[in-house]
């Protein structure tokens, strides 16, 4: 993520009134330009459909069970199309809510810490770094998203408060998948995790 946004930062200085399809197409030219253009919305299909389909089993498990899986997801994707069509301001609103059910979520471990122990830890440090390196590939899904910058920097007015907003969410996306990652391998270790469907949740269970 802090890739992503260092190169976002860098482009929307170079480029404030002109967005990453727009460019695509000025720098490769009409064909490669919309080619890559169409792998770039490509990649957002595959985030529009695949986190629904996980988020609807989810909810439906812990919170919506009288929902079947065709309404739960009418309902989020009409959410989904409702705030998208609103604009930034009530995206940032919903976001910000999200952000707090979230952050309730990351709290309850912090008083389940006496359940866990180090020994949980030592087989992920015994890999060594290079594996850890190597393994953390695994991880690029859950930061997937973080590209949409590029499509909406041109409509953002303050720019100094975007780039600061920007690194700060980076910082707060991966302490969050950080912190979430070690206290459920600090609290279940390594092999129950295999045995749960979403060992997090199983934690703050």
């Amino acid at each position: 993520p802090f890739y992503m946004v260092l190169i976002c930062i860098y482009i929307s200085n170079q480029f404030p009134n002109d967005n990453i399809l727009t460019l695509s197409k000025r720098f490769l030219g009409k064909y490669l330009g919309s080619f890559l253009n169409l792998l770039f919305a490509t990649n957002f299909i595959f985030y529009s459909a695949v986190p629904p389909s996980s988020i609807s089993n989810f909810l439906r498990t812990y919170v919506l069970d009288f929902l079947s899986a065709p309404k739960f997801l009418l309902i989020f994707i009409s959410i989904g199309a409702y705030t998208a069509y609103k604009g930034l301001y009530v995206l940032g609103k919903l976001s910000e809510l999200a952000f707090y059910i979230i952050l309730f979520i990351i709290i309850i471990p912090l008083f389940e810490l006496n359940f866990g122990t180090l020994l949980n830890m030592q087989p992920v440090f015994q890999n060594g770094y290079k594996n850890i390196l190597i393994g953390s590939i695994n991880s690029l899904y859950s930061y997937g998203g973080v590209e949409i910058m590029f499509l909406v920097y041109p409509f953002i007015k303050n720019s100094a408060e975007f780039k600061n907003s920007s690194l700060k969410a980076a910082m707060l996306l991966c302490f969050i998948y950080s912190w979430t990652t070690f206290t459920t391998i600090y609290i279940l270790g390594i092999d129950f995790i295999p045995k749960t469907i979403w060992s997090s949740i199983f934690v703050v269970e």
